[in-house]
């Protein structure tokens, strides 16, 4: 009786850790492409502001 209860809870300890990692993954993923964007956003604003000066 114990060995089933000891058993299921190590499922459900492995199941908690996947879902925290995969929630970890997209977590990360989202921080990625958040810095992309305002790296980019940055170089545009650059470049516009170079292309006023520029007459």
């Amino acid at each position: 009786m114990w060995f089933i209860f000891l058993i299921a809870c190590i499922v459900v300890a492995l199941a908690a850790l996947i879902v925290i990692w995969i929630g970890s993954i997209i977590f990360h993923s989202i921080d990625k492409q958040e810095r992309k964007n305002e790296l980019e956003q940055e170089i545009n604003e650059k470049v516009k502001k170079d292309l006023k000066e520029k007459p």
